[in-house]
């Protein structure tokens, strides 16, 4: 009678049936519990290769856990989710859930002052405006808006 409880569904294993154990609440934790979601705003150097070598994440080793997600963000170039398999000291193991190659989704940048970019930032800050890797300001709903900010009159001088 016991196993009768344990039993969920039977499944056919060379032609014979087989009990299939149901999975208590003890086996469950919330998805936004377990595993974090991080991302990173992947630098122009860097390919999708690159975030597959383990000593890539070294520095930041100490901040993942396995069963977490990266999701990589090259601008105009690619999208990557990879899960982080396992970390320790020396190494990290990244799965590639999925990785996407973009299409540019605007004009080229030549109308911005020399040194300037407009990225996506992420769901809170939206759109930014960098010189370099610097972000000079952000929170912008959309790239029109940042280019405009960024070209009015005087306002590059300002940011010097």
């Amino acid at each position: 009678m016991a196993a009768e409880k344990d039993t969920v569904n039977k499944g056919i294993r060379d032609g014979q049936p087989k009990s299939m154990k149901q999975v208590t609440i003890q086996h469950l934790e919330k998805a936004g519990h377990f595993g974090i979601r991080w991302q990173y705003r992947v630098p122009p150097e860097i390919s999708p290769a690159d975030l597959l070598v383990s000593d890539f994440w070294r520095g930041v080793h100490k901040n993942f856990r396995a069963g977490s997600i990266v999701e990589c963000l090259a601008n105009d170039r690619f999208f990557a989710e990879l899960l982080i398999q396992d970390c320790g000291a020396a190494h990290c193991v990244m799965f590639p859930l999925r990785v996407v190659e973009l299409t540019p989704a605007h004009q080229p940048e030549a109308d911005l002052p020399e040194g300037y970019s407009i990225s996506f930032v992420g769901p809170d800050l939206l759109w930014g405006v960098f010189r370099g890797s610097e972000r000079v300001q952000s929170g912008f709903a959309n790239k029109t808006a940042a280019r405009e900010w960024l070209t009015m009159p005087g306002r590059v001088a300002s940011q010097a």
